[in-house]
């Protein structure tokens, strides 16, 4: 679980970067991490732009937002 419980049970997402995500897309047997080939997984993307629509794909660049795997790609919040 990439989740850490924190004072009064409060949910911290670990940390994960652009290239973090951009490697998950790879296959596991080129690198890739296979936990996050699976849609459905939420993580906080350190370096990605929060967009202005809400659910677009994540890029690189801004102070961070919520990245979530939804149908085979990173959509940030």
């Amino acid at each position: 679980m990439w989740a850490q419980m924190g004072i009064h049970g409060m949910t911290r997402l670990m940390g994960r970067t652009y290239a973090d995500l951009q490697m998950a897309d790879m296959p596991s047997d080129h690198g890739g991490m296979a936990l996050y080939e699976k849609d459905g997984y939420i993580t906080y993307c350190t370096d990605c732009k929060a967009p202005a629509t809400p659910g677009a794909k994540c890029e690189a660049g801004g102070p961070g937002a919520e990245a979530h795997r939804i149908r085979k790609q990173w959509s940030c919040f």
